[in-house]
């Protein structure tokens, strides 16, 4: 009797195949639906700035500097914004997890964002939504703030606009000067400060202050995104 052997080995081969193709394949990481890095050569942050689509909102960010692929901020006793709309507008539904890498190097130590008379942080990177505002009120805003003194996680309305909400992502006591990586959920938290659907983002901002409090206040930030689910 003549015994017919299985194809086994040309089986196995063919779903290894398979098997290496799917992983060959497979997709990578989704690309952010809009990020900012500050990679180049040294230079100002005015004219990183000016070529870059960002302005002055407040303040004068002639202390600011590009350095090592980094954003470098500095405040003595005083208080710079700024901003960008380029890129914008941006549905959060479709982007909704915001990323932000920085680290600071001195913070106000009187800084406490529930009170307009102490409401200062060495680093806020601001969320500007299509919604609210008017002639001397901002729009709706989150702020994610690495904070002197109110804990990580809180959210504080800002005692200047009810419309301007704070989250701490990081606090000063503990921090061992170390980077830091912070992702929210931006939906989530709109949805939380304000209690309904977020409409789209408008721009994005960058804060670093001191006068309130007659400090100083230093961060670099390596770069901010805004990612898929």
């Amino acid at each position: 009797m003549t015994h017919h052997r299985p194809q086994r080995p040309h089986i196995a081969l063919a779903a290894l195949a398979g098997l290496l193709a799917g992983a060959l394949t497979a997709p990578a990481s989704a690309a952010p639906a809009w990020s900012v890095t500050f990679d180049g050569r040294s230079q100002p942050a005015l004219k990183w700035m000016k070529a870059n689509g960002w302005k002055e909102q407040r303040g004068d960010a002639d202390r600011w500097r590009i350095a090592d692929g980094a954003l470098h901020t500095a405040q003595n006793e005083d208080s710079t914004t700024v901003g960008t709309e380029r890129g914008f507008p941006l549905d959060p539904n479709a982007a909704p997890r915001i990323r932000i890498r920085f680290k600071v190097t001195a913070w106000p130590e009187k800084g406490d964002l529930r009170r307009k008379g102490t409401e200062d942080a060495a680093l806020r990177v601001f969320v500007i939504f299509d919604r609210g505002g008017g002639l001397l009120s901002p729009p709706d805003t989150l702020g994610y703030a690495f904070a002197s003194k109110n804990p990580a996680g809180v959210f504080i309305t800002a005692d200047r606009f009810d419309n301007v909400k704070y989250i701490p992502v990081a606090s000063a006591k503990g921090y061992d000067g170390g980077w830091i990586e912070v992702e929210r959920d931006v939906v989530a938290d709109y949805k939380k400060a304000f209690g309904k659907a977020p409409p789209r983002i408008k721009a994005i901002g960058i804060k670093s202050d001191a006068n309130n409090t007659d400090g100083k206040a230093a961060a670099i930030i390596d770069r901010i995104e805004f990612l898929p689910r």
